[in-house]
C-alpha cells in the first residue's frame, strides 16, 4: 500500500502515516498558491481505472509511481495559480460516479464516466469537499454539494468547516482531511475534537468502516490521503 501526501502535514500524524504506507511526500509547487501547493487532490484525480496526473507536475512524481506499479494517466490542461485553474483535477471519482464542476474538469477525467455516471455541483474544490465511502454513502463540508447528493437519494453527513485547520487560510474542508484505506477512514487529527463526532463515528462505521486518526490535534486539511 502507498499513499500520496502533502509533506508539510503535521509531524506526529506525518510519522503515524509511514506506519500505515509507503509515502510520496509531495514538495510544495509554485504552479499554484501556498496553502494548496503540495495538496494531492490538487495534482491528481485517483479514477475507477487510473491515478490521473496534471501535465506539469514533477517528473520525479511520476517515475516513482510507475515504479510502484500505479496505473498513471496524464491529463490535458496544466494547473495554474488562480481558481478554476487549480481545481482541474479535484474532482471525487468513484467507481461508478464522477462528482465535479463539470464545466471545468480536465477531459481526461470526464473520458472515464458516462454521462448518466456525472453529478455536477457549482463547488469546483469538491475533493477537498467530499469524501465517497462508497456510491451511496459520503460525508462533506460543502451544503450544496450536500443538496445535489441528498436530491439523488445518497445518504450524507455534514461537517462544519469552520472547525477545520488549512494554514494560510480562514479554515479547511473536510474531504481534504482525509484518506480511505481499504475499509478504513484515516483522518489528520482527532474527529473526537468535532461538534459532529458522535455522528461521525456512527455513520462511519454503519458504513462498515473503522475511524484512524494521525495525531491528536484538530482536523488539518492536508489535501486528501491518496491511498492506492
Amino acid at each position: 500500500m502507498i499513499v500520496i501526501a502533502d509533506n508539510r502535514m503535521p509531524v506526529a500524524a506525518k510519522k503515524q502515516l509511514t506506519e500505515l504506507a509507503k509515502p510520496l511526500w509531495l514538495e510544495p509547487q509554485s504552479a499554484v498558491y501556498e496553502s494548496i501547493a503540495a495538496h494531492p487532490d490538487i495534482f491528481f484525480c485517483q479514477t475507477k481505472t487510473t491515478l490521473i496526473a496534471a501535465p506539469n507536475i514533477p517528473e520525479i512524481w511520476i517515475k516513482w509511481l510507475i515504479k510502484e506499479q500505479v496505473s498513471v494517466g496524464i491529463g490535458q490542461n496544466k494547473l495554474a495559480s488562480a481558481y478554476p485553474h487549480t481545481a482541474l483535477y479535484n474532482a471525487v471519482a468513484t467507481k461508478y460516479l464522477l462528482i465535479h464542476n463539470l464545466g471545468i474538469t480536465d477531459q481526461s477525467i470526464l473520458g472515464q464516466y458516462l454521462p448518466e455516471e456525472r453529478i455536477g455541483v457549482s463547488q469546483g474544490y469538491t475533493r477537498c469537499n467530499l469524501l465517497g465511502l462508497d456510491e451511496n454513502q459520503f460525508i462533506t463540508s460543502d451544503r450544496g454539494i450536500e443538496k445535489a447528493l441528498l436530491v439523488r437519494g445518497k445518504s450524507v453527513l455534514f461537517i462544519d468547516p469552520k472547525q477545520l485547520v488549512l494554514p494560510g487560510q480562514q479554515h479547511g474542508f473536510f474531504g481534504g482531511c482525509c484518506g480511505i484505506m481499504q475499509q478504513k477512514l484515516v483522518i489528520c487529527g482527532d474527529f473526537r475534537k468535532l461538534k459532529e463526532s458522535s455522528e461521525l463515528e456512527v455513520f462511519v462505521n454503519k458504513s462498515g468502516y473503522q475511524i484512524v486518526t494521525l495525531g491528536k490535534g484538530p482536523l488539518v486539511d492536508i489535501g486528501s490521503l491518496l491511498f492506492i
